[in-house]
């Protein structure tokens, strides 16, 4: 059996929460194409705790 792949999808997931078992968690995940992802670096998308808040909301924002 062939298969012919017409894109490649990058995805991630990530948590963030406090306290073992039982304290708030929060998951989020993602889905998009590989081409898509130069358009978050050139809006500086990165790891979230290397931003600071106001940035953070601005790049929701967009």
């Amino acid at each position: 059996m062939c298969f012919k792949i017409k894109s490649v999808q990058i995805c991630g997931v990530d948590d963030a929460g406090r306290g073992s078992m039982l304290g708030p968690l929060v998951i989020a995940g993602i889905s998009l194409k590989k081409s898509d992802v130069s358009k978050l670096k050139l809006l500086g998308v990165k790891d979230s705790k290397q931003l600071t808040p106001k940035l953070r909301e601005e790049l929701y924002k967009k």
